[in-house]
């Protein structure tokens, strides 16, 4: 019992990730019906991903996986991260989101430039088909688009 919270209590950033998502959950659970079955989905799944996050770091250590190989693999995590969203501030979310795509697949998935480019612009139209056309509500333009028009 005291190895398996000695566990648990290394994976402190798991854990802050998952109460902040509970939190975000039952704000969401506020909601009105129509504005928040996307909030629900998203942060329903977002906490199914953490949990299965935390199931893999405490089996890592438990199979002997080093400490600094999972403080590393947490900080590039955190970079892809931060990555993302300086992308989508300055780019927009949808320009933002596609460049990112690109990045994540072909340096850090290893995927092929075509196989990159051609699943980033399907997120990227799937975006803005999804959200700027069918569903009329524009995405955060970013910082740069309007400095351009």
């Amino acid at each position: 019992m005291k190895s398996l919270l000695r566990s648990v209590s290394g994976s402190g950033l798991t854990l802050l990730f998952i109460a902040l998502v509970v939190l975000m959950l039952a704000a969401a659970l506020g909601l009105s019906r129509v504005s928040g079955w996307i909030p629900l989905i998203v942060l329903s799944l977002t906490l199914a991903l953490l949990l299965w996050q935390l199931a893999a770091e405490l089996l890592a250590r438990r199979e002997g996986a080093g400490p600094d190989a999972r403080g590393r693999r947490a900080l590039a995590v955190i970079a892809w991260i931060g990555l993302l969203l300086l992308l989508s501030w300055l780019a927009g979310v949808v320009a933002g989101t596609t460049l990112f795509s690109i990045a994540w697949l072909r340096w850090h998935a290893r995927e092929r430039w075509p196989a990159s480019l051609a699943q980033a612009a399907g997120l990227g139209l799937a975006l803005w088909l999804v959200f700027g056309q069918i569903l009329g509500s524009g995405l955060y333009p970013g910082v740069l688009l309007p400095l351009l028009g």
